[in-house]
């Protein structure tokens, strides 16, 4: 007969026991998590450390151009930097000194922060290490690890033009942020893109500055856009908050230019005045694909009319150079257009590895779009590898048809590329381990 205080003991021992297994499974489970998160602060010092080599190479380049007294503003530098002079000469904020409108708004962001060499610097480059911290994070959203993250910053980091447009007076890197920094925010799964109004908010800032900058990256207006109305579509109702808080802060900039041509030209223009040429250049008598040779000046007002007038009189000739432009966007740069001769085997990598990655995930993509009806994905890496695939074939499409080639034209999207060719090296090594598993699994079962 087992009396109350025997039961009363039994219970105690088996509650002491029950408490010592939860204690175990607890602590077996923190110590888990606690490896876990050392194991992540242990891969965020080395992306850390990297990045950081990345910036100390960038400045002692700059140092060293510096001490040999041959800054190269760019290509279009020096309009860029006269223009902001003007700007910080003016008497007014509308900068009514700066005359040319044939210029993107691009100087006024420089003026701002001095027009000076160093100080474009110090700018340039905290750009460029806010664009690789956006690789990094895009790299994540695909599902790299820490090692594929290190290889994609080192592959656009060391990537030679980087250096030289950092030091420049010109847009490109900034495009390039923008570009990546946008597709950051917004590849997300739809659950997500519902409800982070903030992502939106710092997204239409961030496309807001790059399309005042230069309108070329409008494309992440568009993409922007395509994505809030089938967010919209697929959540059965207006997500005006969504709206508010990113087409505000993205029209802002562009709106109050206009504004200002407004007052000062009696015109509206939201950018600049370039459009019209630079389409005549891409399609006229002579007329390559390529920026040279240059075809006569024609009056402003005129340019875009004289390209239609040549489209629609040799028909033939015009699919011949979106054709020739098309392939040329993939080529390897010249020795001129690019730098040190003995580097210009980094595009021999990168813009193959880009090429085929681009056209695999175009596939892929294409498949998820087929398969879900839609372009909002349940998971961060289908979106942000739509993302990817939709500007890069945004800039093919403009730079075919508005523009003509060269190297720095590529810029804004070789961040994109880089990832892509990374990309397209990680899913053949996950591929082939896959391979070996299922071999080793397939043999171990035969025996």
């Amino acid at each position: 007969m087992v009396t109350e205080s025997g039961m009363d003991s039994k219970l105690s021992d088996m509650e002491e026991k029950d408490r010592h297994r939860r204690f175990g499974v607890s602590a077996a489970g923190d110590a888990v998590a606690n490896r876990s998160a050392q194991t992540d602060r242990v891969e965020a010092i080395i992306e850390a450390m990297v990045i950081v080599f990345i910036a100390a190479l960038h400045i002692a380049y700059f140092l060293l151009c510096l001490r040999r007294g041959n800054i190269d503003p760019g290509v279009d530098g020096e309009v860029y930097r006269q223009l902001a002079r003007e700007y910080l000469a003016s008497d007014s904020i509308l900068g009514e000194k700066s005359r040319i409108l044939f210029w993107t708004p691009w100087y006024v962001l420089i003026a701002l922060v001095g027009a000076d060499q160093l100080c474009v610097f110090v700018f340039q480059l905290g750009i460029f290490l806010l664009t690789l911290i956006a690789i990094r994070e895009l790299g994540s959203h695909l599902g790299f690890s820490w090692p594929w993250r290190v290889l994609t910053l080192t592959a656009y980091g060391l990537y030679w033009p980087t250096f030289d447009y950092v030091i420049f007076y010109q847009y490109e890197n900034f495009l390039a942020w923008g570009v990546t920094t946008t597709l950051w925010l917004v590849g997300l799964d739809v659950e997500s893109l519902s409800r982070r109004w903030l992502n939106w908010f710092l997204a239409g800032i961030v496309v807001g500055l790059s399309i005042f900058a230069h309108s070329r990256v409008a494309g992440l207006l568009a993409f922007c856009a395509l994505l809030l109305v089938t967010l919209t579509v697929y959540q059965k109702r207006f997500l005006w908050r969504l709206y508010a808080a990113f087409w505000i802060p993205a029209l802002l900039p562009i709106l109050l230019w206009g504004l200002r041509n407004r007052l000062l030209w009696g015109r509206w223009i939201f950018s600049s005045t370039s459009f019209g040429y630079n389409f005549y250049v891409g399609f006229n008598p002579v007329a390559t694909g390529s920026f040279m040779p240059q075809p006569p000046y024609p009056p402003l007002d005129k340019a875009a009319e004289l390209a239609f007038e040549f489209i629609r009189t040799h028909p033939g000739r015009a699919i011949e150079l979106v054709l020739w432009k098309l392939l040329r966007y993939w080529e390897i740069s010249q020795v001129s257009q690019f730098g040190p001769w003995w580097l210009l085997w980094q595009e021999w990598v990168l813009m193959p590895l880009g090429f085929v990655g681009f056209v695999i995930a175009a596939l892929r993509v294409a498949k998820l779009v087929c398969l879900r009806r839609g372009i909002l994905f349940d998971n961060k890496a289908d979106a942000s590898l739509f993302a990817l695939v939709a500007m890069i074939t945004y800039f093919l499409v403009f730079t075919v048809i508005f523009y003509v080639f060269t190297p720095r034209f590529r810029l804004p999207a070789t961040p994109l590329i880089v990832i892509l060719g990374i990309w397209l090296l990680r899913e053949g090594w996950e591929g082939t381990k896959r391979a070996r598993e299922e071999r080793s699994l397939r043999t171990a079962l035969a025996r």
